[in-house]
C-alpha cells in the first residue's frame, strides 16, 4: 500500500496521468524530480500518512523501495524494529549454518529445531511446508 501510494502520489507531483507512467525502478531524481517538487511529494506524503518528514526526503532516500522502507519504520515502528531484528538473525543463522558439519543425529535435532520455528511464523500448514522445504534444501 506505501508503495503504491508513493508512486501515485509521485505520478500526480510529476503530472503524469498515473503511476504506471513511472519506472519504479529508476531514483527519484532520474524520474524528474527537483528540489520544488521534492518538497511537494515530501508535503502529498504527509498529509497522506499523518507524519511529519524531513525536507530533504527525496535526497536522504532518493528511491521508491528507500522511500517506502522509511515511511514503513516510522508508521510501524515496533514491528519494523522487531521483524528487522528477526531478519538480521535468520541472516546470521544461515551464514552459520553454511559453515557446519554435522552427523545424522545432530542433522536431525536441528531440523527438529528448525521445524518448530517454522511453525510459529505460519500456522498454515502449506506455507509452512513449502518453507521447510526451502529450508531443507539449503541445509543439504
Amino acid at each position: 500500500m506505501l508503495r503504491e501510494l508513493v508512486l501515485a502520489e509521485a505520478a500526480r507531483v510529476l503530472g503524469h496521468a498515473s503511476a504506471a507512467d513511472l519506472d519504479a525502478t529508476r531514483s527519484l531524481p532520474e524520474l524528474g524530480f527537483d528540489s520544488l517538487t521534492a518538497v511537494e511529494l515530501r508535503n502529498r506524503l504527509a498529509t497522506a500518512t499523518g507524519l511529519t518528514l524531513p525536507a530533504t526526503l527525496v535526497l536522504d532516500y532518493p528511491n521508491v523501495r528507500e522511500l517506502v522502507g522509511y515511511l514503513r519504520g516510522e508508521l510501524l515502528p515496533d514491528q519494523a524494529s522487531t521483524a528487522l531484528g528477526v531478519l538480521e538473525e535468520l541472516t546470521r543463522l544461515e551464514s552459520g549454518l553454511a559453515k557446519l558439519t554435522m552427523d545424522g543425529v545432530a542433522r536431525k535435532r536441528l531440523a527438529d529445531a528448525l521445524n518448530q520455528l517454522l511453525s510459529l511464523v505460519d500456522t498454515e500448514s502449506d506455507k509452512v511446508d513449502a518453507a521447510k522445504d526451502d529450508f531443507f534444501d539449503l541445509l543439504d
